[in-house]
């Protein structure tokens, strides 16, 4: 997927992404700051979860949350997968997802 692949660095992802149908950016700003953001990938049957991250000074804050929970709530009537770390499966969990298989990268 080189076309994909940030022409700047520290870009997370090309500005081209938001023009994919089905995908979705989500940002979280605190005090007009970005503080936590995600991207989702609807393909019509389920909705995948993807980068979803907190800079280290807003963890815990609650904007991971925030962010999970638009996504949710923009596609209500879909299931979601993700593949998530150890730092967010609490998150996840209390958002009621469950683990189906625990792999090792």
């Amino acid at each position: 997927m080189s076309a994909l692949r940030p022409s700047r660095k520290g870009e997370g992802l090309p500005a081209r992404v938001l023009n994919i149908p089905g995908c979705s950016v989500w940002l979280a700003q605190l005090r007009d700051r970005p503080a936590a953001a995600g991207c989702t990938f609807d393909d019509g049957g389920i909705v995948g979860v993807y980068w979803l991250a907190t800079l280290p000074e807003y963890r815990s804050s609650g904007l991971g949350r925030a962010v999970m929970a638009n996504a949710l709530n923009a596609h209500p009537d879909q299931p979601f997968m993700l593949t998530a770390t150890d730092a967010g499966r609490p998150l996840y969990e209390s958002m009621n997802f469950r683990a189906v298989v625990t792999t090792t990268w």
